[in-house]
């Protein structure tokens, strides 16, 4: 997105970007649209706000962001994939201060998603990042638009890569939901999916049943795919010349993308999340990012929008790397 880390954003990846941004946000589904900056919290090995970029330079970025689509309160701010072996408390200062560029820059209606440092896991949510989270505030006044960020997959250690789900979290859903509710807070659920296994399709309804039940505080789902399957390939880095081999032809096929379990996008079949979508909530939509960012979307709640009906929601995430 910028050549430079703290400089103006890059004229030529902005203009294909923001074409995929207006192109989703005119879908017959009128879709709310996530900016969403993968990066997990760090550029290289450098961590935001530490030894990596600063404050500062994150508060940029999102302030020429936010320049740009002032005016859409259709778009959403994800201020940042997945970070993850950081402190939370010293996470937060920059992410106040990316709040605050946020609504300078003249963004003020739109919903700004607050993400935890434990990869942005629901189940840690409770012990490690709400206390932090919860005390930033929005310039804008309240916090109605500051929105919880949750990641949760149902394998063993809730990486999503792998093939067999072992739980619904029912553990997790109502207490986060109580919590939220006696807070007068809401969050969002931007992944959580499985692989194309009976224990997976089992679980997810399961705990798509359980979210529904609290849709009032839960404002939206992704379902994303993941537990990683024979003939399936991963995630192509951005910027690497090749298709994912779901999207028809045009060049050489991604490699499989080799990562360890907890860390790195989590791609494979997407189907199985789909279907059991659409067997809870029949106005789901399908949705195509960038050619490496595969995420089938839907909103659970009306409460962002009273004039929409359910079936004419969505919500389309599109991912871009700092640089």
């Amino acid at each position: 997105m910028t050549p430079t880390i703290g400089g103006a954003l890059d004229a030529g990846f902005f203009a294909k970007y923001d074409a995929v941004v207006q192109a989703a946000l005119k879908a017959s589904t009128a879709p709310y649209v996530i900016l969403d900056l993968h990066n997990y919290g760090r550029v290289q090995s450098g961590v935001v706000g530490k030894d990596g970029p600063s404050t500062a330079a994150f508060a940029s970025l999102w302030s020429a962001l936010a320049k740009k689509y002032a005016s859409n309160s259709k778009i959403i701010f994800g201020l940042m994939n997945e970070p993850h072996d950081m402190d939370i408390n010293a996470f937060n200062s920059s992410l106040q201060e990316a709040v605050n560029a946020i609504r300078a820059a003249g963004a003020k209606t739109q919903m700004i998603l607050l993400p935890g440092t434990d990869w942005t896991h629901a189940s840690s949510f409770l012990s490690t990042n709400k206390a932090a989270l919860s005390s930033i505030t929005d310039p804008a006044g309240g916090k109605s638009l500051l929105v919880y960020d949750f990641h949760q997959y149902l394998d063993q250690d809730g990486s999503g890569t792998n093939r067999e789900c072992v739980t619904d979290r029912a553990d997790l859903w109502a207490p986060i939901a109580a919590d939220l509710r006696r807070d007068g807070r809401k969050a969002m659920i931007t992944e959580i999916g499985g692989a194309s296994t009976d224990s997976c399709i089992r679980y997810l309804k399961s705990a798509l049943t359980l979210i529904k039940a609290n849709s009032d505080v839960y404002q939206g789902v992704q379902a994303w795919s993941a537990g990683l399957q024979p003939g399936l390939r991963a995630l192509a880095h951005p910027g690497q010349r090749c298709r994912h081999p779901h999207l028809g032809a045009g060049g050489p096929t991604c490699p499989p993308r080799q990562r360890r379990q907890g860390q790195a996008p989590r791609e494979g079949a997407s189907r199985t999340a789909l279907s059991a979508v659409r067997a809870h909530f029949p106005h789901v939509t399908s949705a195509h990012g960038r050619a490496w960012s595969r995420s089938f979307t839907f909103l659970s709640s009306d409460s962002m929008s009273a004039s929409l009906s359910q079936k004419q929601m969505g919500i389309h995430t599109l991912r871009f790397r700092w640089s």
